[in-house]
This record gives structure tokens, C-alpha cells and sequence, in this order.
């Protein structure tokens, strides 16, 4: 009887190297398990998703531009509100709902980020510009409010030497009749009692230019004769940049004036060229301005047309430090004899200081003036401030004098100033070579 004890288990046929395999290959996979649960004697982490970014978040919302449509309404137009989710393309859809109510002739969303580090919090600004609203009712109606949108009314207050202080409002339009145009309407009292309306329009086609329009009713004081100078008056005119800094222009004016109780009518005409490379007309440096003039005056009465040079140059020079020497010479002379209430004025800060303003009349004018000007702030400064020394002399005379044997007046002095953007005040004590002691306020330079 065969013995079956080393055959295997009963009803079995695998032989021995079968079976050693098979060992072979278990013991492996326990290998593998065991390398997987632990490496260098540390538990193995299973591999982790990599997180997601944080989605924006509207934290604020601010709304600019806007004048007569509350923020609120704004905002909800734009179907926004507080811890809302910025989705790709949100800003975009945002402008769209806002230039889709019709309400905004132009829309921007701009988005800014909290801080540097928490991305995550948005704030939205909302830029509009609002469309005027279409006027309803009749014809006065609507004109009223077309009137009301458009206007813009501001303070009148200023100071001229001889003149006095003035005072009054000036209502403003832009784009009233819809060409872009500037319409301008001064009502004013005290040293100049004014009311007017005055058109510019600036157009840029091949050179830029403006175009000037106005009439007006004018009622001052005459500095030298101390009698009522009244004027009405119509004008226009037109200036025009040929090149970088050079000015031509022309005007032409109808003038109706009472001066001491005596009537007169009179045009003038004139043409000019200025060259300005000032930067700063405030305070320029290293800069020059030159203007050269003609202008023709028919007086109705005298039925004769006289004839008017005008020349004014100025020279700005950085001196030492922030100081800057200015220089002007003036000239304006006239072919023959002027109405007393066309002559050019001698004294005070415009001409020569130390002299009461306008203390001198004459049909010729010929001025010189140097000044130092020194800044005693830093040019980062809001306001520059400082203090100047001058020097002025010139003189009025009439036709058929010649002018080298014509009296000058001298004078000489010092002063403060203080220039701002919105705010200029100059303020100026000199002496007289032949009179007194003068105080002389302007607001900013005289040339």
C-alpha cells in the first residue's frame, strides 16, 4: 500500500515546486505592505488635494461721480451688496447692469484689495458720470432745468490798485447749447460794477485755439481824473497756437462810453504775437514772454484813426539757490494824440512802484523794472512763500515829446509774497525818488 505522507493532503497533486513559489510571492507582498505602512520608522501620510484659493469677497463699495443720484441707489443699480462673491467677470457684468439702467453717460468699476496680504476682502469703486436728465414740461419749464443742470454759480472777490475791492457772483455753463462751448455771466459791484456775458470756445483743428465772445455794461472810477468812466461794449475775438509756446490773435470791439458826463463812441481793432516759455506763470524761472501788439482806435468823434504799439518783454533768470532775477521793459506809444480816457496810466505796483497808482497819464509809456525774488520755503511746499527788492523807473508823455528828454520816475522798495494754487497775495512798500512812501497790494506778481 502506498504511503501518501509525503504526497500532500489528501486529493492533492501540487508539487513541492509550486509550492514554494506561491511562499515566494506572498512573502513579497508582505515586503511591499510593510514598506508602505512605514518608511525610515515613520508612518506614511497618504497624499493630500492641494487647497483651494479663497474666493473674493465685496467687503465695500464706494460710489464717485455721482451728484444727484444717492449712493444707494447706485449701488443697487449695480446689483452689489456686501459679502458678495467676485466671480470671474463680475466687474464686467456690474458696468453693464449700470450702463444698461441708462442713467450714466460712463461707467468704471475699479477693484481694490484691502490689504496685501488678505486678498481675499475687495473693495469696489464705482465711477459714473451721470447723464443729464431729459427736461419735461413747457417750454420755460424746461428750459429751467436745462439751465439748473448746466450752471455753476461761484464767489466773485478781487483787488485791483486804484480800483478796490470788487464782489459780486459768477454763474457759469459748460456744453450749454451742446458744441462744448464755456458761457460765463459776471455780475459784480464795489471798484468795478460789471455785468456781462462772456463766450469762449476752444477748438483744436490742425492748431489749437480759442474763440472769444461777449458784451457788457462796465462802471469804475477813473484812477487819475477821479471822474465816472461808463462803458458798454460788444467783442470778439480769436487767439491761436502756431507753435509750442507762440501765441497769434486778433479782437475787434465796439465801444459806447460816458466819461464825465460826456458821450463817445469808438472801435478798435488789433492783432498780436506773444512767445511764452514760462511753466509756471506763478512764479516762472528761466523762462522768457514777449508780446508785440498793434491795435487801431476810430473814434467816432475826431473821424480819424490812431494808431498803437504795444511791446512788452520779461526775462525770468535763476539767480543763486531758489532766488530768480525778473526783468521788464514796457512800451506803449501812439501815433497821435489819445482820448483822455484811452491814455496809459505811470504809478503804482503794474508800472512803477513807490507812486500812487496811476498818478501819471500820458499818450507814450515807457517802464523798467528789475525785481530779486527770493523763496524762503521749500518747493515741496503747498504755498511758496518770500520776500523781494526792486527796482522800477519810466514815464508818461505825450506825442511830440521826445522821450530821452522826458522826466523818469524812480523808485525803489522791497516785499512779501506768498503764492499758492488757489491764493495769490504780493505785498510791496517802496519809495519814491521825487514823492513818499507807497504800500502797493496785488494779488501775486505784476509781471
Amino acid at each position: 500500500m502506498p504511503r501518501s505522507g509525503r504526497s500532500g493532503l489528501p486529493g492533492s497533486s501540487l508539487p513541492r515546486a509550486a509550492g514554494r513559489s506561491l511562499l515566494a510571492w506572498a512573502f513579497g507582498m508582505a515586503c511591499l505592505g510593510t514598506a508602505a505602512v512605514s518608511v525610515h520608522g515613520q508612518a506614511a501620510t497618504p497624499p493630500q488635494a492641494a487647497p483651494l484659493a479663497s474666493p473674493e469677497v465685496v467687503v465695500e463699495v464706494r460710489v464717485h461721480g455721482n451728484y444727484s443720484i444717492p449712493d444707494g441707489d447706485v449701488i443697487r443699480l449695480a446689483e452689489i451688496a456686501l459679502g458678495d462673491p467676485l466671480a470671474p467677470g463680475a466687474i464686467e457684468s456690474i458696468e453693464g447692469r449700470l450702463r444698461q439702467s441708462g442713467r450714466f453717460d460712463d461707467v468704471e468699476v475699479r477693484k481694490r484689495y484691502r490689504s496685501f496680504t488678505a486678498t481675499q476682502d475687495v473693495a469696489l469703486i464705482l465711477v459714473v458720470r451721470e447723464r443729464a436728465a431729459e427736461p419735461t414740461g413747457n417750454l420755460l419749464r424746461r428750459t429751467g432745468q436745462v439751465l439748473a443742470q448746466k450752471s455753476l454759480f461761484m464767489p466773485v472777490l478781487s483787488y485791483a490798485e486804484g480800483y478796490g475791492f470788487t464782489y459780486g457772483v459768477r454763474a457759469s455753463t459748460l456744453d450749454l447749447f451742446g458744441v462744448g462751448e464755456q458761457l460765463s455771466m459776471p455780475l459784480t459791484w464795489g471798484g468795478t460794477k460789471r455785468a456781462a456775458v462772456e463766450l469762449n470756445q476752444e477748438f483744436d483743428r490742425g492748431s489749437p485755439g480759442q474763440l472769444r465772445a461777449g458784451g457788457g455794461v462796465t462802471s469804475r472810477e477813473h484812477p487819475h481824473f477821479e471822474v465816472d468812466d461808463r462803458r458798454v461794449e460788444v467783442w470778439a475775438g480769436v487767439d491761436v497756437e502756431v507753435a509750442s509756446g507762440v501765441r497769434v490773435g486778433g479782437d475787434a470791439r465796439w465801444t459806447d462810453i460816458e466819461f464825465d458826463q460826456s458821450p463817445d463812441r469808438f472801435a478798435t481793432y488789433a492783432v498780436r504775437l506773444a512767445v511764452d516759455t514760462r511753466h509756471d506763470p506763478t512764479f516762472p524761472r528761466d523762462a522768457v514772454f514777449a508780446e508785440v501788439a498793434r491795435t487801431w482806435l476810430d473814434v467816432a468823434e475826431s473821424g480819424g484813426v490812431v494808431g498803437r504799439t504795444r511791446v512788452d518783454l520779461r526775462g525770468y533768470k535763476g539767480a543763486f539757490g531758489q532766488a530768480v532775477l525778473s526783468i521788464r521793459g514796457l512800451y506803449e506809444g501812439a501815433d497821435q494824440a489819445l482820448p483822455a480816457y484811452e491814455q496809459p496810466l505811470l504809478g503804482g505796483g503794474p508800472t512803477v512802484r513807490g507812486y500812487s497808482f496811476g498818478q501819471f497819464v500820458g499818450d507814450n509809456l515807457a517802464v523798467a523794472s528789475a525785481e530779486l525774488r527770493l523763496p524762503l520755503t521749500s518747493p515741496m511746499n503747498v504755498g511758496n512763500a518770500g520776500v523781494t527788492v526792486f527796482y522800477d523807473t519810466g514815464a508818461a508823455y505825450d506825442v511830440g515829446q521826445k522821450l530821452r528828454k522826458t522826466r523818469f520816475h524812480q523808485g525803489v522798495g522791497a516785499g512779501l509774497f506768498f503764492i499758492a494754487t488757489v491764493f495769490q497775495l504780493k505785498l510791496d512798500v517802496a519809495k519814491g525818488f521825487d514823492d513818499g512812501t507807497h504800500l502797493h497790494l496785488s494779488a501775486g506778481f505784476q509781471f
